[in-house]
């Protein structure tokens, strides 16, 4: 029996890795297939979702949390990092370079497809219908948003249903590794005698909770809570010693708080300033009742009460229905279901301060999508009744599996060719590349453009200027660097008047120019404005009231903040020329269309489409 059960464990672990080899594989195959001249360096750059994310991964592996790549002389700071969600990629940065980027998402991906599986498992699902599931959730957000697209039904956010887990770092790629491995533990621990493994319990789980916390601590919130839950279901349902659970708890906990240390002493020495523009608000007591009633509403609404009924009606009938599932590991997905509820009320309430409220909202509809799956599927196949020791019915769940797999790559291919076949940008990076294989003598790079930023910081060459979440720098210095750049492009007052000035794009007010130097210091919404300014348009003031609190992402400048960077980009008169080799500017931007670059200095390289690329005389011959 021990025997056959290792070497399922060995069939099944082949068969992930097979799968996992499959779907990852092709992802970057595919990459190489229509690019095939590209170095690692452009294709991990162009391949990587959220590029913001890879300079903190280069911070890391050189243990720099005072990063400084620009001329400027900088303040010995700390720069916030969310560190437990990039760490694994800095190590295995220092050990394989842009490789690495490849290994991680291998690894992830199995890790990601073996944690569902195994939770799947602990409800008493047969493996290859668990193995099934597993794919199926991650198949499923971009099926959904596929077919509404085309559609075009306007539901909620359907982009929110893909922090389930994708390719994104580090978020979800690992902060949703994170979050099932703690959901796993807890459903371990409900389902099992805790008496029995409470130390690999309670080690495993403090010390998943702590990498929680110092990566998306919003999780960290909602499975707290679920581990409370579980403590106070353990004591009045089951009857457990009191004082036995709460030494577990305690421990637990301690172990928690250890682990997070690092992520909190990084905290307490970041500059308010670095704080404030990743969007950290300190709440007072109507902050927090605006909030609190906003949710409430959310939860309230006969939308969100029909799904809670619902899920709650499906979790009923299962518990009350005859079958072989596990209902102590279902009732977990329950409090947890619970937990997404109450947790983000709670707190709200009891915390003194927090940033990007809406991914609290985000989370909870995760939720409740996983919970809605996990009890529907349970519900199916109890009311299915089919034995997978049926030879058909395996045979059936393979094609399945292969199917899906098939399925996930067509949709890679086709995201991928409507992504990257008809722009010219991923070319234009080829280009740069080679051209400065040939010209490595330049040093300095001007450039707005976030992906042009990080390909310069691969190569640990000086910026000019760069954007300001990628440096532990006061505000002031974000603008002056910012505006001395601006100048050195001889834009007049009144182009950079419209550079700076707010912009309704879609739903919400935002400029990516001002988020370049602030990020969220000026989000605007009925919650919070930057200092509680009120000076802005009349039209734009309404907007600003009656806005959703949790719009934490809309950026608006008062006027009186607009008027004194003005003032401060008439007062400056710095020049990069000496130190400057190489200006790059998207096409078809303001800064672009505007920039009159001096023919003295630097001449313009004409074989790029995306991108104005000019280079300094003195380092190349213009006229070859």
């Amino acid at each position: 029996m021990i025997f056959s059960r290792i070497n399922n464990i060995k069939k099944t672990t082949i068969y992930l890795i097979f799968i996992t080899l499959i779907i990852v594989g092709f992802k970057w195959i595919i990459s190489y297939f229509f690019f095939p001249e590209e170095p690692l360096v452009i294709r991990s750059l162009m391949e990587i979702e959220d590029t913001f994310y890879l300079p903190y991964i280069l911070n890391i592996s050189g243990l720099d949390f005072n990063p400084n790549s620009t001329f400027y002389s900088y303040e010995d700071t700390i720069l916030t990092m969310p560190i437990y969600s990039i760490m694994f990629h800095s190590f295995f940065f220092i050990l394989f370079k842009h490789a690495s980027f490849i290994i991680i998402e291998l690894i992830s991906f199995f890790i990601f497809l073996y944690l569902l599986f195994k939770i799947f498992e602990t409800f008493g699902i047969s493996q290859k219908v668990s193995l099934f599931l597993s794919l199926l959730i991650f198949f499923i957000p971009d099926a959904i948003l596929i077919l509404l697209d085309q559609s075009k039904i306007d539901f909620i956010n359907l982009i929110i249903f893909q922090n389930i887990y994708n390719f994104r770092v580090p978020r979800p790629l690992i902060t949703s590794l994170y979050f099932f491995s703690t959901l796993f533990v807890l459903i371990l621990i409900l389902k099992n005698s805790i008496k029995k493994y409470d130390n690999i319990y309670n080690i495993s789980l403090g010390i998943l909770l702590g990498l929680c916390f110092g990566s998306f601590y919003y999780n960290f919130v909602y499975l707290y809570f679920t581990f409370s839950l579980i403590f106070l279901y353990k004591f009045i349902l089951e009857r457990e010693n009191f004082f036995y659970l709460l030494k577990n708890f305690f421990i637990v906990s301690l172990i928690c708080l250890i682990v997070c240390s690092p992520y909190i002493i990084l905290g307490i020495y970041s500059d308010i300033e670095v704080l404030e523009r990743f969007g950290l608000l300190k709440l007072d007591f109507i902050q927090k009742k605006i909030l609190v009633n906003y949710i409430l509403s959310k939860f309230l609404n006969l939308k969100s009460l029909f799904i809670l009924f619902f899920i709650s009606f499906l979790f009923i009938l299962i518990i009350y229905l005859k079958h072989e599932f596990s209902k102590k590991s279902l009732t977990a997905i329950y409090l947890l279901f619970i937990s997404s509820i109450l947790s983000p009320i709670i707190f709200i309430i009891l915390s003194p301060s927090l940033n990007e409220v809406d991914h609290f909202i985000n989370l909870t509809i995760i939720i409740w999508f996983l919970s809605l799956f996990i009890f529907s599927t349970i519900i199916f196949l109890v009311f299915l009744s089919v034995s997978m020791k049926n030879k058909k019915t395996k045979l059936i769940f393979n094609f399945l599996i292969v199917f899906i797999v098939i399925l996930i790559n067509i949709e890679y291919f086709v995201n991928f060719k409507k992504k990257n076949i008809e722009t010219t940008e991923r070319e234009d990076f080829l280009k740069l590349e080679n051209f400065y294989k040939n010209n490595n003598e330049i040093n300095s790079l001007l450039t707005f453009d976030i992906n042009a930023q990080v390909w310069w910081l691969f190569k640990n060459k000086k910026l000019a200027t760069i954007d300001s979440s990628l440096n532990s720098q006061k505000h002031l210095q974000n603008e002056i660097s910012f505006i001395d750049a601006v100048k050195f492009l001889n834009i007049s007052e009144d182009k950079f008047s419209k550079i700076i000035s707010n912009q309704k794009t879609g739903w919400r007010y935002f400029n990516s120019y001002i988020r370049y130097f602030s990020w969220y210091k000026y989000q605007a919404n009925s919650l919070t404005t930057y200092k509680n300014n009120q000076n802005y348009d009349l039209d734009v003031l309404n907007y600003i009231k009656n806005s959703n609190p949790t719009k934490s992402m809309q950026i608006i400048i008062p006027n009186d903040e607009k008027d004194r960077l003005i003032n401060l980009f008439k007062s400056r008169n710095y020049s990069f020329e000496n130190k400057l080799d190489m200006i790059i500017l998207k096409k078809d931007t303001l800064i672009a269309l505007n920039a009159e670059i001096d023919e003295n200095f630097f001449c313009k390289l004409n074989d790029f489409k995306s991108f104005d690329v000019y280079i300094k005389k003195q380092l190349f011959n213009c006229k070859s």
